[in-house]
């Protein structure tokens, strides 16, 4: 893994592409999985369990994995294995058959991004994650548009890995299938992303995830303001990680929902990542006094409905835009 040598030139702004950043395929549609696992369910007979995702669906066999969990650091590993699989096919894409598909990861190295794990911990989560992916197929749905920019979907239905993972001198090796592997080097785009996304804290990866990966489809657009991200609230709280995806109690929304946004948006803006502002549901930057009587005015009625038509713009941090903006209110 060459990442070492990488990290003097790395960046943590979301709005820049460099060297010194991490360069994942994007394109899957486990990329943009749901923090919440919507819809998941259990085959009542062959115990295969069904996760959503956007566009489509992962399944895995239950009882082949002893029943374990695809979970957060089934993702990460496989977003870091994509990323070596294009890195080490970048220049010598002709054919399919032709496609390195197998790609080692480095035991100590990848304990070293990922932080605060000991070594043989990490080795058997990797492996423990190897085998769900072993184990799994992804039924998605890719967005595409012609020369004339009409709409179209393409149906992928597709396993990860081709065999079992193998385990040599403090290396994990792993196989793609070859449909997988032509897919991501050939038709999946790549997106930019600090380095720290691995160290990250669940909810903090996928809020960045989500917003690197809204400037990606930006920036592929023309006649765009590209340094400006509008989402909605209620988009970025379902991919949040152990974030209630119901609204039953909604005298608790602030504490369950609202502020572990708010910190894991504050964690990125310290990180140099973003900067970001709170706006009405007709994109208008809210200031200050309108944030306190927003806030106080919520916990009085408890209602998520006007809160979650909200949106958060996000901007390049020490961009000229923030100038014109006010700040946005954190906790008080």
């Amino acid at each position: 893994m060459q990442e070492a040598k990488f990290r003097i030139l790395d960046t943590n702004n979301l709005w820049t592409t460099n060297e010194g950043k991490a360069h994942i395929p994007s394109g899957l549609g486990i990329i943009s999985m749901n923090g919440n696992f919507f819809d998941k369910k259990t085959h009542p007979t062959t115990g295969e369990v069904r996760y959503g995702i956007q566009h489509g669906y992962i399944y895995v066999n239950n009882i082949l994995t002893q029943k374990k969990e695809f979970n957060y650091t089934t993702k990460m590993l496989l977003n870091f294995a994509l990323m070596q699989l294009k890195n080490q096919n970048a220049s010598k894409y002709t054919r399919a058959d032709e496609l390195n598909r197998s790609t080692k990861i480095n035991v100590s190295a990848y304990k070293d991004l990922r932080k605060n794990i000991s070594y043989r911990p990490m080795h058997n989560q990797i492996l423990n994650d190897c085998e769900i992916l072993y184990n799994m197929r992804v039924d998605w749905l890719d967005k595409r548009f012609d020369n004339k920019k009409k709409p179209y979907d393409i149906e992928y239905s597709m396993r990860i890995l081709s065999s079992k993972a193998k385990t040599s001198r403090g290396e994990i090796s792993i196989t793609f299938t070859p449909e997988m592997a032509e897919y991501v080097i050939k038709d999946s785009p790549t997106m930019s992303i600090p380095w720290f996304y691995w160290e990250c804290k669940p909810r903090i990866a996928e809020l960045m995830f989500k917003v690197a990966t809204m400037i990606r489809i930006k920036q592929n657009k023309k006649n765009q303001t590209r340094d400006k991200i509008y989402i909605k609230i209620d988009d970025l709280c379902k991919y949040a990680i152990n974030m209630p995806s119901t609204e039953n109690n909604d005298n608790h929304i602030w504490r369950l929902k609202i502020d572990p946004l708010q910190n894991a948006c504050n964690e990125l803006r310290e990180r140099g990542s973003i900067d970001w502002h709170y706006c009405n549901d007709k994109k208008v930057c809210l200031g200050q006094k309108e944030l306190y009587w927003l806030k106080k005015d919520y916990k009085k009625s408890g209602k998520w409905q006007v809160y979650k038509n909200m949106y958060i713009l996000f901007v390049p941090p020490k961009n000229e835009v923030n100038k014109q903006l006010p700040q946005a209110c954190d906790n008080n």
